[in-house]
């Protein structure tokens, strides 16, 4: 992010302040408006001006993707994960040979509750947070990273919540929330995404190709079957964010 401008915000009846957010490992910069209710919050949000930064996947196109992933299934460098029989002599010999293109786009959770963390700072020495996550251990060691506390001194409550799917075990929320509730001591904040944040900063899920080959005989019964799938590693993305310790690359 690069700068904004907030003075017609803050003149909104209802709004507290205007705080910028910094960007993490786990978390984008942001801008956040604290007032006495979300839509008061939301509207005056809708009036800070701000100059974002492209960032280095400015130039990332979904489509010059897609194309690149359906010339992978053709040719590249592929890992074998299992391999039985003589599957090439049974397509050459096929006497019903089939194939099929497959190709998912990337797409975002959207779970049914929007995203969201409440969290307090009280005294500078004790955190807490109320969250729907599926990893509460991850949300204790983040929660400690941007309050910048020990992990000892953070309480974390999970609530029932409104759909996971492997989005909740993201922090960035959680992030952003302490680090709010960090500027405003001893009161606590909710912060909540609105359903379109919550769409563009997803963390989506992977695009993928896939092609099967088969080979059938004249019953129809499956004599030989070839499958090459190229994308990206959910796992390896995961590790890399929230784990990097235990993070591989190949």
């Amino acid at each position: 992010m690069g700068s904004f401008d907030a003075e017609k915000a803050r003149s909104r009846k209802g709004v507290k302040g205007v705080y910028s957010l910094p960007a993490t490992s786990t978390s984008a910069a942001a801008v956040a408006v604290v007032a006495e209710h979300y839509w008061q919050a939301r509207k005056g949000l809708a009036e800070v001006t701000i100059e974002w930064e492209s960032g280095a996947n400015a130039a990332h196109d979904s489509d010059d993707q897609r194309k690149r992933y359906f010339d992978l299934l053709f040719d590249g460098d592929a890992r074998s994960y299992d391999s039985q029989g003589d599957v090439d002599s049974a397509l050459a010999a096929s006497a019903r040979p089939v194939t099929g293109d497959y190709f998912v786009p990337y797409i975002a959770h959207a779970a049914m509750e929007p995203i969201n963390c409440t969290a307090v700072i009280r005294n500078g020495t004790h955190c807490q947070v109320w969250v729907g996550n599926q990893a509460p251990t991850l949300v204790r060691w983040f929660a400690a990273k941007a309050a910048g506390l020990d992990s000892d001194n953070v309480i974390v409550n999970t609530p029932y919540l409104g759909g996971g799917f492997g989005r909740r075990v993201e922090v960035d929320v959680v992030m952003q929330a302490v680090m709010l509730a960090k500027q405003l001591p001893d009161t606590p904040v909710q912060l909540i995404w609105s359903r379109e944040e919550d769409t563009r900063h997803d963390v989506y899920r992977p695009m993928a190709a896939a092609r099967f080959n088969a080979a059938l005989d004249s019953k129809g019964a499956i004599d030989g079957w070839h499958n090459r799938i190229v994308g990206q590693s959910c796992m390896a993305g995961i590790t890399g964010r929230l784990m990097p310790a235990a993070h591989r690359t190949s």
